[in-house]
């Protein structure tokens, strides 16, 4: 969660943390108003990050040897501009959305993937989200 102009945007994994455990969330707002200290990162939660992103530019890349329309959204713009190019896409029926940015009232998110689904009787373009990455924090089901 975060303040924008004046009022909180909660993203997915907010209301994930408030259903597990709603103190989790009093946390959060306190720290919106006064930064808790954080902890360093280690060096296996980075490799869980890094074969994360490697997992998703191996998806990314089989989409494209296998052909669909790809709209890869660019990460250096701001949520709007992003935002606005996840309409664009979608506009343009992409098959495959890349990092997608999506923002409703106070709920904002990123997908990794929009994958455009045929759906009977719908003229308009129809998009569910997949996600490839691993977690954010390592959890015991993740290991094999």
């Amino acid at each position: 969660m975060q303040f924008v102009n004046g009022s909180l945007l909660f993203a997915g994994h907010d209301l994930d943390r408030f259903l597990a455990c709603p103190h989790g969330t009093w946390l959060d707002l306190r720290d919106l108003q006064s930064p808790l200290p954080r902890s360093k990162e280690d060096e296996q939660l980075r490799l869980f990050r890094e074969k994360g992103f490697e997992h998703e530019k191996a998806w990314l890349d089989d989409l494209k040897r296998k052909g669909f329309r790809i709209a890869e959204i660019s990460a250096s713009g701001s949520r709007n501009q992003r935002v606005e190019a996840t309409l664009d896409a979608i506009n343009s029926g992409a098959d495959y959305i890349y990092q997608a940015a999506l923002l409703s009232g106070n709920w904002h998110g990123y997908a990794d993937f929009l994958h455009r689904i045929d759906v009977p009787g719908v003229t308009r373009p129809v998009y569910e989200v997949l996600d490839t990455k691993l977690a954010r924090t390592p959890k015991p089901e993740h290991i094999s």
